[in-house]
């Protein structure tokens, strides 16, 4: 799973839909959006599958300019 900042810190860029994979690289904290994790060491979290239609339809829905997930 992942924790609650690596979650407020999901951009669209680390989101594989070809590989079914989130690439967890970046965390929010209180300081804002930092590019390392806790541990400092990137990790893949597979997508489930009832997450994939949903991730999917979000994709098709954000703005042009939207980075965050």
């Amino acid at each position: 799973g992942m924790r609650r900042g690596e979650l407020g810190g999901l951009k669209w860029d680390c989101v594989d839909f070809a590989r079914n994979q989130i690439i967890v690289k970046r965390v929010r904290d209180r300081n804002g959006l930092r590019d390392t994790t806790k541990s400092g060491k990137s990790r893949l979290i597979p997508i489930n599958p009832s997450l994939y239609p949903i991730l999917l339809d979000l994709w098709n829905k954000r703005s042009d300019d939207s980075q965050l997930v």
